[in-house]
């Protein structure tokens, strides 16, 4: 009798669990920390799932909206929890956000919740629970004005790199410069951009910012890494200098502004006889005035007649033309060369012939090299298709080898005599106004 009390309860005590279970709901909380930091600084802000059973997956986490904050989810997978609430085991998962207050001020966290699916008697369960509004402020650093970008990291290391070194440099040539920003405790997208100034006498060719996040493993910091790479072909003679670099940045350790720098590079650039015949006199730069004086008076007159919404369209569009234009394909070939990899050569230069062919029918290596009298080309084409192509004897035969800055330089003779070849010629429809 006593055998059958004791079942009895046992098993009363086992629904009674189950009932409390299935009753009781789960369990979201959030912190915040620090709740003070300057512009820029990271906030971590960390939610908490618990659940009176298990997890039939990791909960939906909302995104998240805090105009002047950049948010970033963590990326991490969570962190596994177990605790004792009543008496029985819960379990859950612990996850963050990242938050870059933007500007000073009292920023809160918006009315949000997370979607949890859970077990309860073998069966799935699913919830919407809040999660609670956490306060956080932030301040200028010293020295820093309101609007003014600021770059807040714990640690920061500006690099250069220039390439061939700029010496002995005649126009046709290319130099390629790029500029590393690496920094701890911060993000990629938040890194200063540089950019690439027009220069008068050089024309850029710049890829687009490689951008990398790097997670800190074994108790080192996050890295955050932007990489900017530009060509500048060098048209004409003369003295340049690729202006020096200057980042201000918030040291977040020592709580102070510090500075790194880049120096300028210096170079000169010797005259090239055929480089100089084939480019002739800089004629397009009235029509870049009249371009720009056009541009202007059509935006004061969209913005007053209400056209600025088709206005965005048509820069798109322009930018789109631009990504497709001839002179994009060719900036691709040069950075191609300067990378110095033979088949990615090859490939960006019949890229760009097959752009050029779509405009004036040139769509063979053949008839460019006759129109541009270029026969130099012609030998480089063929001496790098023999290199990736021919058998192994007819290597040995070839006349001579390639170099990536030969077939530049002789790619920016070839193509800028065939411009001015194209310029000179009358238009076979013959005027159109006699």
């Amino acid at each position: 009798m006593t055998t059958l009390r004791f079942g009895s309860c046992l098993i009363a005590l086992l629904l009674l669990q189950a009932g409390a279970a299935w009753a009781a709901t789960p369990i979201v909380r959030s912190r915040i920390a620090p709740t003070e930091v300057v512009v820029g600084e990271e906030v971590r802000l960390v939610v908490e799932v618990i659940v009176p059973t298990w997890l039939l997956g990791a909960p939906h986490l909302p995104e998240l909206e805090i105009g002047g904050v950049v948010v970033v989810a963590s990326g991490e997978s969570g962190l596994n929890l177990t605790e004792s609430v009543g008496g029985v085991t819960w379990s859950g998962v612990s996850n963050e956000y990242v938050l870059y207050p933007q500007r000073a001020g009292a920023f809160e966290t918006p009315a949000a919740s997370v979607g949890v699916t859970y077990s309860v008697d073998g069966r799935s369960v699913s919830a919407e629970m809040p999660i609670p509004v956490q306060r956080f402020a932030a301040r200028l650093p010293p020295g820093v004005e309101a609007g003014d970008r600021v770059l807040v990291a714990s640690g920061l290391e500006l690099t250069q790199d220039v390439e061939p070194r700029p010496e002995g440099l005649l126009v046709g040539d290319a130099l390629r410069r790029t500029i590393r920003i690496r920094a701890q405790k911060t993000r990629a997208m938040l890194l200063a951009e540089i950019g690439a100034a027009p220069i008068d006498g050089l024309s850029p060719y710049s890829d687009t910012p490689r951008l990398v996040d790097t997670p800190g493993r074994r108790g080192a910091e996050p890295t955050a890494e932007r990489v900017e790479s530009t060509s500048w072909i060098l048209e004409r003679p003369g003295s340049y200098a690729l202006p020096a670099v200057t980042v201000r940045w918030w040291n977040v350790v020592d709580q102070r502004m510090e500075t790194a720098s880049l120096s300028a590079v210096e170079f000169r650039v010797a005259p090239n006889a055929s480089v100089d015949a084939a480019m002739g006199p800089d004629r397009g730069w009235w029509l870049v005035g009249i371009v720009a004086a056009v541009a202007v008076g059509l935006f004061v007159l969209a913005a007053r007649r209400g056209w600025l919404a088709a206005g965005r369209r048509g820069a798109l569009a322009c930018l789109e033309r631009a990504r497709r234009s001839e002179r994009a394909y060719f900036g691709a070939f040069v950075r191609a060369t300067q990378r110095g990899e033979p088949r990615a050569i090859l490939a960006a230069f019949f890229a760009w012939l097959d752009r050029r062919a779509r405009a004036d029918g040139t769509a063979t290596v053949e008839s460019f090299v006759a129109e541009s009298e270029s026969p130099e080309l012609g030998r480089e084409i063929s001496s790098l298709e023999a290199s990736l192509f021919a058998a192994q004897e007819t290597r040995r035969r070839a006349d001579g080898t390639w170099s990536p800055a030969a077939l530049r330089r002789n790619a920016v003779v070839a193509r800028a005599r065939a411009a001015e070849s194209s310029n000179d010629e009358p238009s076979p429809l013959g005027p159109l106004n006699p």
